[in-house]
């Protein structure tokens, strides 16, 4: 945050906020957005004549719930199933039952 609140300062220093109408683009990675406050980009450039918007960008990391993906693509589809019914909690009966009718898809298709 302090990086961009320093560039929001050259910027002034150089004269180009001041009456001007602002649109800040960010480019940010996943763990940084939390850390920035639109807000506080906002009132630091209160000499513009307008802010048009604070556009992110955000690089989101790849993850899987299921696990690393190395893994998942050894998996077959059935050890895949279960492990997202794994996931999602699902009682053991049910998972069960899911796991035999997915089965019994797979050997028909």
């Amino acid at each position: 945050m302090q990086d961009i609140l320093a560039r929001i300062h050259q910027e002034q220093q150089a004269g180009r906020i001041e009456g001007a109408v602002v649109r800040v683009r960010l480019h940010l990675r996943e763990e940084q957005d939390p850390m920035i406050s639109d807000r506080t980009i906002r009132a630091a450039l209160a000499g513009a004549f307008a802010v048009a918007g604070v556009d992110r960008r955000i690089e989101w990391r790849q993850r899987s719930r299921l696990g690393a993906v190395e893994e998942l693509e050894r998996m077959t589809p059935l050890e895949l199933l279960a492990r997202y019914l794994d996931t999602r909690n699902t009682p053991e009966a049910e998972k069960k039952r899911l796991l035999e009718d997915a089965e019994r898809i797979l050997n028909e298709a």
